[in-house]
Formats: C-alpha cells, sequence, structure tokens
C-alpha cells in the first residue's frame, strides 16, 4: 500500500503537497490504487496496468510524451496513412471557406491548393496569379458549364456535358462539349495520328437539325451570340439563300449572303450556290479545259452601235506583239498590253487587265470593219468592171460599124 502525506488547506506547495511514498520496495499496479489521486504527485519511476481504473482523465493536461497510434481513437487520422471519411466533413480557413494543401509543404508565396467555399467556387492550381490546372487521364468528363480564367491542358480527352468558357485549351483527345463552347483566348488541337488523323471534329446530328459548324462574332468577350455579332459562318448543311439542305459548306457573310459554297457534287461556287460545272463564278465558270464566259441578253443592258471600220483601223494601229510574263519566262504569248488597248478602245475595268470578253468582241468588230471594207472594194470594183465593159461594148460596137463601112465603101 502507499502512506497519505498530510494534507494541507490551500493551493499545493512544495511544503504541502500531498505525496504518495511507497512502504516498501515492492512495484505496485494501477489496479491496487484504491483511491483517486488530485493536486498529488507521485513519485514512481513506472506504474504499469491497463489504467482501468483511472477515470475522468484531462488530456489537455498531458505536455509531452508519444502516444502510440494504435493507441489513438478510430476517428482520428493520420498524417501517413490511407483515410477513408464517411459523413460530412468541413474544412474550414479563417474566412468561412476552406482549403485542402496537395503535395509538399509549400516555402514560396503560392503553394498548390484546393480551395472551397470561395464565393461558392472551387479553385485547383497555385494561390497566386499565375493558376494551372493540369489533369492527366483518358478522359475527364465535366458536367454543366466550366469556366477558367487561364489556360486549361488536357493530355486525355475532355467532355463537357455543358458549356466551356476558357482562355486557352488544348488537348491531345478529343474535346466535345454538349452546349456552346467560348475559348477566351485560343484553342490548340494537335492530331494524335490516329485512325484518321482528327484534328476538330464537328459533329452535326441529324436529331439537332443535321447542320451546323464554325461562327466568327465579334462582341464583348463572353457576350451573348446575335445576328448583329455573326461576322462569318462556315456552316455545313445549311446556307441562307438554300436553307437547311444540299449537303455542302457554306461560308456565310453575316448570315444574309453566301460569297463562297462547295457543293455535294465537288462543285465550287463564288457568288452562286447551285454551282453546276468544277467553277462558276457568278454566271461565269470553268470546267477545267475551258473559261466560258456568261454572255446571256437578259445579263446585259445599254446596248449601243459599234463603228466596226473605226475598230479595224484602231487595231491595226494597235501594237502586237509577242511576250512572256516574267513569272513565266519560258512560255510565249502574242497580243497587246492592256495599257495599249485601253487607250485604243477605253474598254474594261483598268490599265493593268484585258477582258477576254472585251478582247473578243474588238476582234470581232474589226472583223466586221474589215468585212464592211472588203464588200466596199468589191462593189466599187464591180462598178467600175461594168463601166469597162460597157466602154468595151460601145468600142465593139463602133468597130464593126466602121468595119461595115469600109467593106461597103470598097465595093
Amino acid at each position: 500500500g502507499f502512506e497519505n502525506a498530510p494534507t494541507h488547506a490551500g493551493p499545493p506547495s512544495p511544503a504541502s503537497t500531498t505525496s504518495c511514498q511507497p512502504n516498501s520496495q515492492k512495484e505496485h499496479s494501477l489496479s491496487s490504487l484504491p483511491v483517486i489521486l488530485q493536486h498529488s504527485q507521485l513519485h514512481e519511476s513506472a506504474i504499469s496496468g491497463s489504467g482501468a481504473g483511472l477515470t475522468a482523465l484531462d488530456g489537455a493536461q498531458l505536455t509531452a510524451g508519444t502516444v502510440p497510434d494504435l493507441r489513438l481513437s478510430a476517428n482520428v487520422a493520420l498524417r501517413n496513412g490511407n483515410q477513408t471519411f464517411t459523413g460530412t466533413n468541413t474544412f474550414l480557413d479563417g474566412n468561412g471557406g476552406g482549403i485542402l494543401r496537395i503535395g509538399p509543404n509549400q516555402t514560396g508565396p503560392t503553394p498548390k491548393l484546393i480551395k472551397f467555399g470561395d464565393g461558392d467556387y472551387v479553385s485547383i492550381g497555385e494561390s497566386g496569379i499565375d493558376d494551372r490546372m493540369e489533369i492527366r487521364a483518358a478522359l475527364i468528363s465535366l458536367f454543366g458549364t466550366i469556366g477558367f480564367t487561364h489556360s486549361l491542358y488536357v493530355t486525355g480527352a475532355v467532355s463537357v456535358a455543358g458549356g466551356v468558357y476558357a482562355g486557352s485549351v488544348g488537348a491531345t483527345g478529343p474535346i466535345s462539349a454538349g452546349g456552346s463552347a467560348t475559348i477566351a483566348r485560343n484553342l490548340r488541337v494537335d492530331s494524335d495520328g490516329g485512325n484518321y488523323g482528327e484534328g476538330i471534329v464537328l459533329n452535326c446530328p441529324p436529331e439537332m437539325g443535321g447542320y451546323g459548324g464554325l461562327v466568327f462574332h465579334s462582341t464583348v468577350r463572353g457576350g451573348a451570340l446575335g445576328a448583329d455579332t455573326v461576322k462569318w459562318d462556315v456552316s455545313y448543311n445549311y446556307a441562307p439563300e438554300l436553307g437547311v439542305t444540299g449537303d455542302g459548306l457554306a461560308f456565310i457573310r453575316n448570315n444574309t449572303s453566301t460569297p463562297l459554297y462547295l457543293a455535294a457534287n465537288g462543285c465550287v461556287g463564288v457568288g452562286n450556290v447551285t454551282p453546276t460545272s468544277r467553277f462558276m463564278v457568278v454566271n461565269a465558270r470553268c470546267d477545267g479545259n475551258t473559261w466560258v464566259n456568261s454572255s446571256d441578253r437578259n445579263l446585259k443592258e445599254n446596248f449601243g452601235a459599234v463603228d466596226s471600220a473605226g475598230v479595224l483601223e484602231k487595231v491595226v494601229a494597235m501594237p502586237v506583239q509577242s511576250w512572256n510574263y516574267k513569272a513565266q519566262p519560258g512560255e510565249q504569248h502574242i497580243g497587246p498590253v492592256a495599257q495599249d488597248f485601253r487607250a485604243a478602245f477605253g474598254l474594261g475595268r483598268d490599265e493593268t487587265s484585258i477582258a477576254t470578253v472585251d478582247e473578243g468582241g474588238v476582234a470581232l468588230a474589226a472583223i466586221q470593219g474589215l468585212n464592211r471594207k472588203v464588200e466596199e472594194r468589191e462593189a466599187a470594183l464591180r462598178a467600175e468592171n461594168a463601166e469597162l465593159r460597157r466602154s468595151v461594148a460601145e468600142l465593139k460596137a463602133l468597130v464593126n460599124t466602121l468595119s461595115a463601112e469600109v467593106r461597103s465603101g470598097a465595093k
């Protein structure tokens, strides 16, 4: 047993502290201690036992020592153990939000963090202004509208059920968005050399109308897409002049006109959404071998007569030489230069080009002028010939008369 020293009123002190002195050299266990020690010190080198008799202990009074992991409650998470959290767990910082630090302890000003409760957002990245988020996975699936102030780069595929709003987006796999995707800076796609080496793939599901494309619009960042903001649209299976039809690819300006159209039949139209030749510019066309100018009377106006004789004179006076283009030194051509042609006839748009329709028209007018000149000369020759024949006939008649008189006088 232990001997209890006399107790004194007031706070314990070295002189008045109740002490427990062993009355023998025998070691005593805690289970043999029948009393509750208060404001007492145990001057003993060791106490053994289960401690089952100790109650109402205050752990805050433990100021030194080590507690083995196995002595901790199952509700205490270990730093170096695999943890499973159940129920609702709240991590709070001084502002009422939560911060979860990831990775080694950072000594710099921008540690890697997952931050919760900051204006109902979850932030992943550094705490500084150069935040970056890197996700490495075969497929990243995001639901809702995802916004990134800076850049998003994913080594796998990105699938977003809603829209995407980001600074820059890069991914080695496909990027798909169920809603609208707004990229504030740039979108870079590097093909991975797969089956078809896809870059950007635009799907236009039949159940959604079967048309769509790439729209260029100009408005403030994050502004709504509207008829007055759309500047250009590269659209599949749609053109303003045709509606939703044709399976062609249209380059649409201001959502009102189609300057360029690639038809499903392989024909290309410039200012023509129904091209019937390999290349058509409004009504002019090319089949790959010859160029055909449009010349429909219904397309023309301001008709006037042409002085074909005057045209012929100008053609005769105009220099026609052989030459080659500077960029094609081995190819010789024959014809006038645009400056001389323009000075002679005043045709065409400028002094540096000759329209084939004008060159052909001048040639035809000159031929008509030459034909008229030949006909006029021929008429003059015919008249002169007739006069000569008349004169010959008169002379012949006179000769005959004189011959008859001579014969009759001789008799």
